[in-house]
């Protein structure tokens, strides 16, 4: 199982890789004549949404990180104020 550090470090780049290795496979098979494929910019437009997915996931998974740690920051200051 993948340690929860390392997965920190990488989540934010997965929606990266997965729009580069989309690019790579839309636009990587050429045909011998020198055009691309004619589906590829319907498997770009098809997948592209996931890229967002993948970021909004994130976004918002740090987004509960750090109001968790603001939270547990106010909590540490009522109680030394106490």
């Amino acid at each position: 199982m993948v340690d929860t550090n390392r997965r920190r470090r990488f989540a934010p780049f997965v929606g990266f890789l997965f729009c580069f290795f989309l690019t790579l496979m839309t636009l990587g098979p050429l045909d011998v004549g020198g055009g691309s494929n004619p589906n590829s910019l319907t498997t770009l437009l098809c997948f592209l949404p996931i890229c967002f997915l993948f970021m909004g996931f994130t976004l918002k998974e740090q987004h509960d990180r750090i109001q968790a740690l603001e939270a547990a920051l106010a909590a540490r200051d009522e109680n030394t104020t106490d």
